[in-house]
C-alpha cells in the first residue's frame, strides 16, 4: 500500500495533495480500519466470484468463438504484463504462452499499444462488474463495501481473471487511447468511494477521506499478481481474508 501511493498520480496528474491525502488515509486505515462498530461484524462478508464471469455465449457461434479467443489473448497478455512489465514482455512471448504465432495475434489487434489499451479496457470492465455486484448486495454499507473490496482482491489473485494492474504503460499508448484510459481510471477512483458512501450514511463505517483511502487501498491488491500465481484456491481465500480484515479492522487488536 505504501509503495503504491507515489504511483497513483500517474493516473491523474502529478498531485502532491493527493499523495498527502493518500498517505494520511493509509496510516488511518492501518490504525483503525473502516468499520465503525467492528464488534458487530461476526463473519467476513463476501460476494460470490461468479459475479465476475461473463455469461457464456453459443460456443458454435463464430462471434462467440472469436470473443473467447480475444478474452484468452487479453487475459494471457495481462498476466505476463503484470509479472514482467509491459516493456519487458514481447508479442512473441505472449504468442508462445498461447501456443500461437505473432501473426495470429495480429489478427486480433493492430500493434502492441493496441493490445495494452484493450487489456486496460478489460480490467475496467471487470471493475464495473464488481460495482454492479455491490449494488445488488444486501446489508449494511460496511458489509457491502467490504464484500466489494474482497472481490477486488479475489479478481487480482485469481489466474482466471488476471486484470492488467495499473502500474505502468499508459504513457506508451496512442493519444486517443491514453485519454480514454486515463478517463476510465479517474472514473474508477471516484466510483468505488462513491459506492461505499452508504456505509458512512448508515453509521456502519467511520468517516474517512474516501478518495485518499481508495487510492491507498489500490496498493493492497495492485501488487498481488507480482508475487502470486493465482492457482491455489486455499491460498486465494487466505489472501482475501487477510486483506479484508485489514480493510475492516486495521491492525488493532479485536
Amino acid at each position: 500500500m505504501i509503495s503504491w501511493i507515489p504511483l497513483a498520480p500517474r493516473w491523474l496528474e502529478d498531485d502532491p495533495e493527493l499523495r498527502a491525502r493518500s498517505t494520511a488515509a493509509a496510516v488511518d486505515l492501518f490504525r483503525n480500519g473502516m468499520a465503525k462498530r467492528p464488534e458487530t461484524i461476526l463473519e467476513l462478508p463476501r460476494i460470490d466470484v461468479t459475479a465476475l464471469r461473463a455469461p457464456r455465449g453459443n460456443v458454435f457461434s463464430r462471434e462467440a468463438a472469436a470473443a473467447m479467443k480475444t478474452e484468452e489473448l487479453l487475459r494471457t497478455a495481462s498476466r505476463l504484463f503484470n509479472r514482467k512489465g509491459i516493456d519487458a514482455t514481447s508479442l512473441d512471448e505472449i504468442g508462445a504462452a498461447l501456443g500461437a504465432t505473432k501473426g495470429v495475434i495480429y489478427h486480433y489487434l493492430s500493434d502492441k499499444p493496441d493490445l495494452v489499451a484493450k487489456c486496460y479496457r478489460r480490467a475496467f470492465d471487470l471493475g464495473d462488474r464488481i460495482l454492479e455486484a455491490m449494488a445488488r448486495f444486501e446489508g449494511e454499507g460496511v458489509a457491502r463495501a467490504a464484500a466489494g473490496f474482497r472481490l477486488l482482491v479475489e479478481m487480482n489473485a485469481r489466474a482466471e481473471f488476471s486484470p492488467l494492474a495499473p502500474l505502468a504503460g499508459v504513457e506508451a499508448l496512442k493519444p486517443d487511447a491514453r485519454d480514454e484510459i486515463t478517463a476510465l481510471a479517474r472514473r474508477s477512483e471516484h466510483a468505488f468511494p462513491a459506492a461505499v458512501e452508504a456505509g458512512i450514511a448508515d453509521g456502519s463505517m467511520r468517516e474517512v477521506d474516501l478518495l485518499g483511502t481508495g487510492v491507498a487501498l489500490a496498493g493492497t491488491f495492485g501488487w498481488i499478481p507480482k508475487w502470486f500465481d493465482g492457482e491455489d484456491e486455499e491460498r486465494i481465500q487466505s489472501i482475501a481474508d487477510e486483506f479484508q480484515r485489514l480493510y475492516l479492522f486495521g491492525l488493532k487488536a479485536r
